[in-house]
């Protein structure tokens, strides 16, 4: 920050000599751009305190009387104590919501081929008319892959085989087929119902001499296209029994947000079951929940058609499978005991806090459904997206875990003591003074990580991007046919005479045709801050209370190095970092995180999109003024760059036509902009 200072100064003097916009741009960088890495996902998470977590768990506990030690299988999942109340309420890991894109259409293709009894070329032609390399590159690219085709209860759908082979051809690996065998008792054409599919289920074996050979290896559920979802839960349960709980889906035509198609066809089915059943919708959304945490769209599109006719009996298809989740977890969602447990003396059950419960319930529920729902980055498909959307991307952080990577220079400066940490503790004018400071930090530190009164937040995201002019564009999904939002960067002007190029930030993002992508972050530890800081000057303590605002800064700054360290490894290209501390003060790493009114990007207004973008004050609480500063005070923000080659610098002086191009590009009046740009511009504005 206070090298940005200098810049800010150095470049908000005198007008200097500046080439034109269309000058400037000719001399731009000549980047290559053929090490683009992959993030191993795509979309927004958000970093909550870990007691907070913590404590809604415990709450939840406290209300249920859930043994730590109960286990249950659903759906091709496992859920033990606390996993089981995340999936429920937190959100952390919310139900994996499977649809299709084009399932009309893919299904009458299939259709087709099985008229055809699946004949090779027309098979091929089928996977080709959907396979799409780059929507199944992040799920397999550079990795040892093991590809297990799902079975055919006919023995004649050779997709699921076809199709591994076109994943090897492209990402390599190995196929698995004959160790995989239909145990079914039916074909699936004899099963169209839901409740003929709830009642006869598939049933897959994985020979056991499989286990070893997969062992290490990136496994791959290989089917043809997502309709009902029971082979592949079939496969899931069969993994399962073999020890193997770590595997991702691979389809042609998969929607990883398929949200819409998921919601609506539960909607419409619970709004049918209440409707002849005259059952609260609430009741039946719960057991809903509970029998499908793994839900599959057309399977609940199916069980609505059976419940035109058949309402009653679909819904025991779902209450005996919600209840069978009860009876093993010994609880149930409404907070009440299951009968002849855990009763009173008298024999009534005990309401265990229903109403307070009910009440925690939709709070984190209410959460969940704001942060979105739905996206799998694991499955993958020609249609896919590559999730934007926050489900199941809600994670922990501590004071702990950020502490050190605290640069503590700067919190020197702010005592007016000029050094370098640690070697300012030695100094032999004023050590004595920077070593008093320094343990009365720490010990406050420890203060906040006992008590936990200043609390970390944060939400950050990488998305796919490309580069189109001076602007970076930034795309819904992976398919980069939907502009979700765009950010507006400015280059050098200055006229450098050495042969130099003009930077602009949007110069590391590659254009249009390659698969690259912006990160974004905004982090604070100023939660809690007000009211330690209130504390102090209530009792008239002024020197602590500007300690509190001076580690609540250096947390603040060291939360960022954090999270992008973070950030760097999901990416790809920071997984092999070894740097030390010292290391990563010194940014010796690749990429860069610059921030909107700091002299690499000095347009503030920026920040709005960044908000937009990430939804920072929902997740974080972190709010803009009008002045576009962040509040609370101790927060960062900004965007991540990944190319090898990008680097802080100052746009430095502006001229005219670039104020006016931007102001057109962003469709805001010019006098607004040169007001926001005012110590950059080189000219007088009217």
């Amino acid at each position: 920050r206070e090298d940005y200072e200098k810049l800010r100064t150095q470049h908000a003097g005198s007008a200097v000599k500046l080439l034109s916009l269309e000058a400037a741009r000719a001399n731009a960088p000549k980047l290559k751009f053929d090490d683009l890495s992959k993030p191993e996902f795509t979309g927004a998470r958000v970093l909550k305190p870990r007691e907070e977590m913590q404590a809604e768990l415990a709450l939840m506990k406290a209300l249920m009387g859930m043994p730590e030690s109960q286990t249950a299988r659903l759906g091709g999942r496992t859920f033990v104590g606390e996993n089981e109340f995340r999936q429920l309420f937190l959100g952390t890991t919310p139900p994996t919501y499977y649809s299709t894109v084009d399932t009309p259409q893919l299904v009458e293709q299939k259709r087709r081929l099985k008229e055809l009894k699946f004949e090779q070329v027309a098979t091929q032609d089928f996977i080709e008319l959907h396979f799409d390399a780059t929507a199944y590159a992040p799920l397999l690219a550079g990795k040892p892959n093991a590809y297990l085709c799902t079975p055919s209860t006919s023995g004649h759908n050779t997709i699921p085989e076809m199709l591994a082979r076109r994943l090897r051809k492209e990402f390599g690996g190995e196929i698995f087929v004959r160790d995989i065998k239909s145990w079914s008792i039916q074909e699936a054409k004899n099963r169209r119902t839901y409740i003929e599919k709830m009642e006869q289920p598939s049933i897959v074996h994985i020979e056991a001499s499989l286990a070893g050979r997969l062992a290490g290896k990136n496994i791959v559920i290989v089917d043809d296209i997502l309709t009902s979802g029971e082979t592949i839960h079939a496969m899931e349960e069969a993994l399962w029994g073999l020890g193997l709980d770590k595997y991702s889906v691979a389809v042609l035509g998969a929607n990883q947000e398929a949200k819409p198609a998921y919601f609506t066809a539960t909607r419409q089915l619970i709004q049918l079951l209440a409707a002849k059943l005259s059952v609260a919708e609430e009741e039946i959304a719960e057991n809903l929940r509970l029998a499908h945490p793994t839900a599959f769209g057309n399977l609940l599109r199916k069980a609505w058609q059976d419940a035109q006719d058949k309402p009653k009996e679909v819904y025991e298809c779902i209450t005996r499978k919600a209840e069978a989740l009860r009876r093993t977890l010994r609880r149930d969602v409404s907070g009440e005991y299951p009968h002849g447990e855990n009763s009173s003396a008298g024999g009534t059950q005990r309401s265990s806090g229903a109403a307070k419960l009910s009440e925690l319930a939709a709070r984190v529920l209410g959460q969940r459904e704001r942060l979105g729902s739905g996206s799998l980055p694991s499955v993958v498909g020609q249609s896919s997206t590559i999730g934007i959307g926050l489900s199941g991307n809600i994670c922990s952080v501590s004071l702990e875990e950020v502490i050190p990577f605290i640069d503590w220079t700067p919190f020197f400066h702010t005592w007016e003591l000029r050094g370098v940490y640690p070697k300012i503790l030695q100094h032999e004018k004023y050590g004595a003074e920077a070593a008093r400071l320094f343990n009365d930090a720490q010990r406050m530190l420890g203060e906040f990580v006992a008590n936990t009164s200043l609390q970390l937040r944060a939400v950050y995201g990488l998305f796919p991007a490309n580069r189109v002019g001076d602007d970076v564009e930034v795309y819904t999904n992976g398919s980069r046919q939907h502009l979700r939002t765009k950010f507006h960067f400015l280059r050098q002007q200055i006229e450098k005479g050495d042969g130099s190029p003009n930077w602009c930030l949007a110069d590391f993002v590659a254009p249009k045709g390659a698969l690259d992508f912006i990160g974004g972050f905004a982090v604070t530890s100023g939660h809690g801050l007000k009211e330690i800081v209130e504390k102090f000057k209530a009792e008239h303590d002024d020197y602590n209370a500007i300690m509190a605002e001076a580690i609540a800064d250096r947390l603040a700054e060291a939360f960022a190095e954090y999270l992008h360290k973070r950030a760097r490894e999901e990416w790809g290209f920071g997984k092999l970092e070894k740097l030390t501390t010292d290391d990563l003060i010194e940014e010796k790493y690749r990429g860069i995180r610059p921030a909107a009114g700091y002299p690499a990007c000095p347009d503030h207004t920026e920040k709005g999109i960044l908000w937009d973008l990430l939804d920072v004050e929902q997740h974080t609480g972190i709010k803009l003024t009008e002045s576009f500063a962040m509040w609370p005070g101790s927060s960062v923000s900004g965007l991540y760059f990944a190319h090898p080659e990008s680097k802080y610098f100052a746009v430095g002086k502006l001229g005219k036509d670039q104020v006016e191009d931007l102001a057109r590009r962003k469709d805001k009046p010019v006098a607004e902009m040169e007001r926001w740009l005012g110590p950059w511009l080189n000219y007088t504005a009217a």
